[in-house]
């Protein structure tokens, strides 16, 4: 990707102007505390964070020379609470205010423009042109890999009987199945099994069909290989101090690993239009996930990048705070994994991949340089529920109100009434103390939580009792 470390304007472009001078506009407060003579004022008072002033703009009447008549540094503050510090530059010329590019991305204020959602489109776009086999159609298959699962042979095989399908279904799992084939995901059984497992039909929203293998009793004689799965824990201290991130999604992740010929037997299953084996990994395998996490690790070894299940996050840091750093090291990780993905004909959903965010949403968090967020969709949907009824519900609301409890200061203290609630044999109340914790838990929820910085004092604090 050639990206440039800051963007060029041209101060003379009427969008420009409307731009950003709302922005320098509410800015302006911080050159009173300088002394710069009043009939220096009427010239453009300029951020930026580039090496060379001449690079602000692209061009100026008569091909005429930047000229700064005063620099100074300052620390600039944006409405939204951000600060940064910068060199700040008066030019002879007079012209539109403008601000430089790593201010701009310091204080966040390009994220809800025009200029960088097109600007995130337009390397999106030029990712996945770059990278075809990449960002294909087809469903990809790990090069030179075959998964063999390790099946207990003292377990009696099991063939369960065949589920009856609703005869409205049968017509879209017949073509469930043939789409399956025509991908190599599944082939018809042409000899006995010993294991025959049934099929559940879910309907999907768009009119499909998704076809889910009741593995329960095959995954009795197969043991797990107990492979270390990353928690989101991890994930937040591996960006402790990332700039800059991109998502790539695995199409069809699991269906990318090819089953060993002495593990597919196992996975055997019957339909109305006959029996079937996978040829791929799936869900309903016990083991799938440490499987495929493991392999994935294998695949990105040496690069500076995180999977999680299906996903890999990319990033790009900075010892000294650099975003143009950043970017630099964000852009050469990217560049290797997509690569890596290349040569092993593993292919990526690039609908779900996002690339050079500043803030990337992922599990019901949202990673940025300085800190983590809440999802605001699910900040919202607890501070829309309403008041349960049953321990059912308090069940519900407490599961929602975990995946934002770092946002919650005391969560353990604030939930113990509704906990209790859940406990067996207690007796349904709704009083007072309930009340306060349910009302509590909504309200107590922070914005952000800063990273864990080991270079700072910590501060420790226990329940005694």
């Amino acid at each position: 990707m050639n990206l440039p470390p800051y963007e060029k304007f041209d101060c003379h472009s009427e969008g420009t102007a409307v731009r950003w001078t709302r922005w320098l506009r509410r800015l302006e407060h911080i050159f009173d505390g300088y002394e710069i003579a009043q009939s220096k004022r009427k010239y453009a008072l300029t951020t930026y964070g580039g090496p060379d002033l001449n690079d602000i703009v692209e061009s100026l009447p008569n091909n005429e020379q930047i000229e700064a008549i005063e620099v100074f540094d300052a620390v600039i503050q944006a409405p939204n609470g951000l600060s940064c510090k910068s060199k700040v530059n008066v030019i002879k010329q007079t012209t539109t205010p403008i601000l430089g590019w790593p201010v701009c991305q310091n204080l966040e204020i390009l994220k809800s423009t025009q200029h960088v959602n097109h600007l995130n489109w337009t390397i999106s776009s030029s990712v996945v042109k770059q990278y075809p086999e990449v960002f294909s159609n087809k469903i990809g298959k790990l090069k030179d890999v075959e998964i063999s699962l390790h099946i207990d042979k003292t377990v009696r095989p099991v063939a369960q009987p065949h589920r009856r399908i609703p005869f409205q279904l049968r017509g879209k799992v017949e073509k469930e199945l043939e789409r399956l084939q025509d991908l190599g995901i599944i082939r018809k059984a042409e000899s006995p099994t010993p294991w025959i497992s049934p099929i559940v039909v879910i309907p999907k929203g768009n009119d499909e069909i998704r076809i889910c293998i009741d593995n329960r009793c095959a995954n009795k004689a197969m043991q797990t290989e107990r492979h270390i799965t990353p928690t989101l824990d991890d994930l937040v201290n591996d960006l402790n101090g990332a700039m800059v991130f991109s998502k790539i999604d695995f199409k069809n992740g699991y269906h990318q690993l090819e089953l060993g010929e002495d593990s597919k037997y196992i996975t055997t299953f019957s339909t109305h239009a006959g029996i079937f084996q996978y040829n791929r990994l799936h869900f309903g395998i016990n083991s799938a996930s440490e499987i495929f996490q493991h392999q994935i690790e294998n695949l990105i070894q040496g690069i500076q990048a995180k999977n999680y299940s299906d996903d890999i996050i990319i990033y790009g840091k900075s010892n000294t705070g650099n975003i143009e750093e950043a970017t630099r090291d964000h852009d050469e990780n990217l560049k290797k994994i997509l690569n890596r993905l290349k040569e092993n004909h593993v292919t990526a959903n690039a609908d779900k991949c996002a690339f050079h965010k500043t803030h990337l949403k992922f599990h019901g968090y949202i990673f940025s340089k300085n800190c983590i967020s809440p999802d605001p969709e699910k900040v919202q949907a607890l501070k829309d529920a309403r008041p349960p009824e049953n321990p059912k519900e308090v069940c519900s609301f407490l599961g929602m109100a975990n995946c934002v409890a770092r946002f919650i200061p005391n969560f353990a203290t604030i939930s113990e009434p509704l906990r209790t609630l859940t406990h067996k044999n207690t007796t349904w109340k709704w009083t007072d103390e309930e009340k306060n914790s349910f009302n509590k838990i909504k309200n107590s929820l922070t914005e952000n939580v800063a990273y864990y910085n080991p270079n700072q004092p910590s501060e420790l604090v226990v329940d005694a009792g």
